[in-house]
Order: structure tokens, then sequence, then C-alpha cells
């Protein structure tokens, strides 16, 4: 769903237990670089929640999502710098998550109107040396101090802005964009055949189209191959009524011929026409009327839009090389028009072709998978993992043991490398099996001794499971590939 399916997205909508619009909204503002880096402090010199002296209740080095999400969720009270702010941070638990917080805030505590607060915004964005950035500070408490804030509470209002300021969205660009994830996954849930059909026709997500019908699958979505018979070049919704009426008809989504890597457009397109026509008789049949090109059938033939001739995949990849190399048959049409069209194709015999058994599961969810990024006929997971295995724990029950040790297999479907402070490489890896989605962590170390092994497709990890706030990752501690 846009804006929302990042890993890091969903772990703060998991934190936060995000259940509203605003909710959506706030969440899209937190993971913005200043609201998301800004240190989580507390009222302090002058603060309003806790008498001065108090420790910061913020554990240290916890961020300002984690504050925000324990505040919304009432772990711990709201927190503000300074009494002037309750009205204008009231809303955001006394923190700043907006572009415009930054003007508010400095509006209530030195009195200056909204226009040169958010000039104070530019400001300090474009301050440069540290002088320039003094200057700005003693200007700032000078003016909150006519005030009557105290220099500390000034002085603090001062670091969250600075530390704020680097980069966040305007409100109305936060609500514009939790707005159509809101509505993306209000359709996503409720409408999820049809979401299928333009996710496949549309997809510009941030994973592959497999991630997306994996999920849609857990939702109880049905995805049948590219058919010749039955396909147009998009995807589309296809009904299905077995009982002769008198069940509810059965919507699944049918894959277009597009996702048949290597098919030009003009021969999906002449497949459609030609079956308008009359049904294709067999393979010798469709290669006279819609002359694919070799490869062509090849995939067509993998990705099981053959399947409906009644012949096995093997059986129609021999009948397709025994047309292709078949004496006399001539390697081009008879007649061509300038265009290159066909004018009066030469007929195509049918080629003798002894019937070969079936691939079996694991080689046709290969084909399929080279040829449209889906599969069909199975799992890759099912080849390469012992579902006996006691060791190993789905995805979606890793939750059932946080504090202790577990194995997930699953594919790679998303990686981010981070660079810590201290100048060293850890990754943050998606991993995906039948039953959901895995957030992994490699911190360092451990990232170092398994960098090269965390770029095979499907991986077996091992480690810790950590949770913080209902969002669960595991601290991986060991990576074997499987491929």
């Amino acid at each position: 769903c846009f804006q929302l399916e990042s890993p890091a997205m969903r772990h703060l909508l998991r934190m936060l237990r995000a259940r509203t619009l605003e909710d959506t909204i706030a969440a899209v503002a937190l993971v913005r670089p200043g609201a998301a880096g800004a240190p989580s402090r507390h009222a302090g010199a002058g603060g309003t929640s806790d008498p001065p002296g108090e420790p910061d209740p913020a554990p240290e080095g916890r961020g300002a999502k984690e504050t925000f999400c324990c505040r919304h969720r009432g772990l711990e009270p709201d927190a503000f710098l300074h009494p002037a702010l309750i009205p204008v941070l009231g809303g955001t638990h006394g923190m700043m998550i907006y572009e415009e917080d930054v003007m508010r805030v400095a509006a209530a505590l030195t009195g200056v109107s909204l226009a040169d607060g958010d000039d104070l915004r530019r400001a300090i964005g474009a301050a440069r040396g540290e002088e320039q950035f003094r200057a700005l500070e003693r200007g700032f408490v000078a003016q909150a101090q006519r005030r009557g804030v105290s220099a500390a509470a000034a002085g603090a209002v001062w670091r969250e802005l600075t530390h704020f300021a680097a980069y966040a969205f305007c409100q109305a660009h936060a609500a514009g964009y939790g707005a159509l994830g809101w509505r993306s996954a209000y359709f996503r849930t409720h409408h999820p055949v049809e979401w299928a059909v333009g996710i496949l026709n549309h997809h510009a997500g941030m994973y592959a189209t497999w991630v997306h019908v994996e999920d849609l699958r857990r939702a109880g979505v049905r995805f049948l191959p590219p058919c010749v018979s039955r396909s147009r070049w998009d995807t589309t919704l296809e009904e299905a009524d077995g009982t002769g009426g008198r069940e509810p008809v059965a919507v699944s989504v049918r894959v277009g011929l597009g996702r048949v890597g290597g098919l030009a457009r003009a021969t999906g397109e002449r497949i459609v026409t030609e079956r308008a026509h009359r049904p294709f008789r067999g393979l010798a049949d469709f290669v006279e009327r819609v002359r694919p090109t070799p490869p062509e059938i090849e995939a067509l033939a993998l990705a099981g839009a053959l399947d409906r001739t009644g012949r096995t995949r093997p059986s129609l990849l021999l009948e397709a090389r025994l047309l292709g190399s078949a004496p006399g048959r001539p390697r081009a049409p008879a007649l061509v028009a300038p265009d290159g069209a066909d004018l009066a194709p030469a007929p195509v015999a049918p080629a003798p072709a002894p019937d070969l058994p079936e691939f079996d599961a694991t080689e046709r969810v290969h084909g399929e998978w080279r040829v449209t990024g889906l599969w069909f006929s199975g799992h890759p997971l099912d080849a390469l993992v012992d579902p006996r295995d006691p060791r190993l724990v789905p995805a979606a029950q890793v939750a059932r043991h946080v504090g202790g040790r577990v194995a997930v297999a699953g594919l790679s479907c998303a990686r981010r490398r981070v660079e810590t402070r201290g100048g060293k490489t850890m990754l943050f890896l998606t991993l995906a099996d039948r039953s959901g989605l895995l957030e992994c962590v490699l911190r360092p170390e451990v990232y170092g001794a398994h960098a090269a092994a965390t770029r095979g497709t499907a991986l077996r990890v091992e480690g810790r499971v950590e949770a913080t706030l209902d969002a669960v990752t595991l601290a991986v501690e060991r990576v074997v590939v499987l491929i």
C-alpha cells in the first residue's frame, strides 16, 4: 500500500497500533528524517510534566518514534518543554512531527509571527558554520526570555528545533500521503481481488510483484496462470461458477499474457484475435494461426499458458522444437507485405511428438518463476525446506517466540544497508515464506561474517526474536544460502 508498505513503516504502524486516518498521517510524518532522527527529550528545566530534577523517562538513546508511540498508547504521559507549547503540541503529545510545528513553537515561545517562525526554520536549515548557528540561537533565546521564558527552557526548545528542522513533512504533505495510504489499505482489505488486478497491471511499489501476489494469496485471492485461451494482455478478473449457478460466483485473478517474459505484445494481440474466431485445436494449429517465435512458444509453455491443449509441458516443448526443425518447413511466410505482415502464411503440419511425463512440481515452479516472475504450481520453498523440520518456525509465528531463538527459511524480498555512527555496516533484511513476512536485522559483526550469503535468493536465518512495542524483529546470528 502506498507509503505504508516499507519495512520501517510497517514496523512503526505496529508500534503505534495505528487505527485511524489521523494515526496514519502521524506515522507518515514520523518516518521522515527530521522527526525520526530527533532525540527523545523530556521537559527538563521548566517542563510541565515532572518536577525539575526528575530523570528523563525516555531511555537513553531512544528515538522520537518510540517516544511518540509510548505517549500515543498511554504508556507514558505527554511532556512539554514549556506550558506555552501545550496548545501548540497538545495533539502530538508534546512532540514536533510536522514542518509547521517549528514555526508554531517559535511563535508561541518568542511572540513572533508565523511567517517569521517559518523564516527561522529556513534559516536553521541554511546556517553555515558554528558562528551563524550560535547567532540564531542567541537571538531565539533572548527573544524568548523577553517573553518570560527561562534561558534553560528556551535552550531546551532550541535544541529540539534544530534537531527536528533537518527534514520533515509539512502537515498537508503528510495528510495527502496518509490519505492515499489509508485508502489503499481500505481497498486492499475490502476488495483484495480487484486490488490484485490493479497491482499486476500498474505495479510501481518497492517490492517485486511476487511479494504482493503472495500477500494477496494469504488474504484468500486465487491467481490463475496465463492462458492462451482465457488471458487477455492485461491481468483481468475471471468469474467461475462450478455448480450450475446454485453457488455464488467465485472471482479469481487471471494473470495476463503480458506477464510472460519475451512475449511480444503483437503476438499477444494475435492470440486474443485468433481465439475469438475459434478455439485452438493444438500446438500446431496455434503456431499456424498466431505465428509465435520459438522463444515465445517456450515461454508460453513454461508459464502454463498452453496447458489447456491437454499436453504436458515437456511434450509441448518437444513438439515446438520439432515444428521448428521440420524438413521443408519455410522459415518465413510465403508472401510478405511491405510492412512485414503475413499475407499468406504457409500451413504448419502437426509434428509427431511423443507424450512425455509432466515436470515435477519443482521444475514447474522454476519454469513459471523464470518466465513470469510468479508461480502457480507450488512455492519455491517447497523443494528447499522440510516442513517436518522442528527447528523451523513460520514467519507468521515468530512473534510467539519473543526472547527465544528460532530458525526461519524464506525468500529475500527487501534489503537495506545502513552505516552506523562508528562507520560499520549493518543490514535490514525482509524474508517471505508462505505464512508472511519477517523483518531481520544483521548487526555489523554478523553482517561482516555473512554479507555474501545475504545476497542469496532463498535463505535460512537463525537468531534471537526481539520486540519493541509489538514490532517483532529477528536479530540474526547465522545465515545459510538455500539458493
